[in-house]
């Protein structure tokens, strides 16, 4: 039961500019690799996306997200043209990045990320990253062959394994182990705030026959439903894929119960939200 086996492994940070981050302490030996989790700044009275929204289509005018964005890139030392996110569209489909895509055209560039969850690459100085508000960020990192991921993994990805899948393409694209890979699962929103319904535990069921027990807890509350945890199936994806315990890091923050610190969807009720993001990038 990884949930409990795996201890809450996360440390906030302030970088220049006013922004605040979180990162696993247990990466930061790695000194050449720079990865975060960006707060969402301080909370703006009636404003659904104060204060450092970087959704791409969260809804808020883009030119305000583009300028957070350039903002968070000046803060981490990167042009914000090496900033690449996938359009995340709940599914498994996990994409490597090389060279000849920064020599595509935008359009290409666009096509080429619309139907991707998740990113890697052994290129330096490029960012890899997710947006989230409640679904799992997640990150990977293969120090010995020097490749960085990052997985977006809503309870739709997770039960399609994105974070397993991530791991095979690292493997096939890159020649990484699975026992020399770190992963690291960030702020997302925790079992006791996500309360699913029957479809959703029809599709945990049939995605982890042998480990509903641990992911699926029984009916309780008022409206006596189901309650699902996440960080407990991606661990366990992690492990099924080859990965070590000891390299699998965990925020284990809910983003539900503080969402002062992070946008969370459910905390709002699905109204306009802003996103916030997590990433990696080789320094060198």
């Amino acid at each position: 039961m990884m949930g409990t086996t795996i201890k809450p492994d996360f440390e906030y940070h302030r970088l220049r500019g006013d922004i605040a981050i979180g990162t696993f302490s247990s990466w930061n030996v790695f000194t050449e690799l720079a990865h975060f989790v960006t707060l969402r700044g301080k909370p703006i009275p009636d404003d659904p996306f104060s204060s450092l929204n970087l959704g791409r289509h969260s809804g808020e005018d883009l030119t305000k997200v583009l300028a957070n964005r350039t903002a968070l890139c000046q803060a981490l030392g990167l042009s914000p043209e090496a900033l690449i996110q996938p359009r995340q569209v709940h599914g498994q489909e996990v994409l490597p990045l090389s060279k000849d895509f920064f020599s595509w055209e935008e359009t290409r560039q666009t096509a080429y990320l619309s139907a991707a969850d998740g990113l890697v690459t052994d290129l330096p100085h490029i960012c890899v990253a997710v947006s989230t508000a409640d679904c799992v960020p997640l990150l990977f990192y293969d120090p010995h062959h020097r490749v960085v991921g990052a997985s977006h993994a809503g309870w739709r990805g997770t039960v399609k394994h994105i974070t397993a899948h991530t791991v095979a393409v690292m493997q096939e694209r890159y020649d990484s182990r699975p026992e020399e890979i770190y992963a690291a699962i960030g702020p997302s929103i925790g079992e006791a705030a996500f309360e699913v319904g029957d479809e959703v535990v029809e599709a945990f069921t049939e995605a982890y026959p042998t480990h509903t027990g641990t992911i699926i807890t029984p009916r309780r509350g008022e409206r006596q439903r189901h309650h699902v945890n996440l960080w407990e199936a991606n661990s366990i994806d992690l492990l099924s894929a080859g990965v070590r315990p000891e390299h699998i890091a965990l925020a284990g923050i809910c983003t539900y119960s503080h969402n002062d610190l992070f946008f969370s969807s459910r905390r709002v009720g699905g109204k306009l939200f802003g996103r916030f993001l997590s990433g990696v990038f080789l320094r060198l």
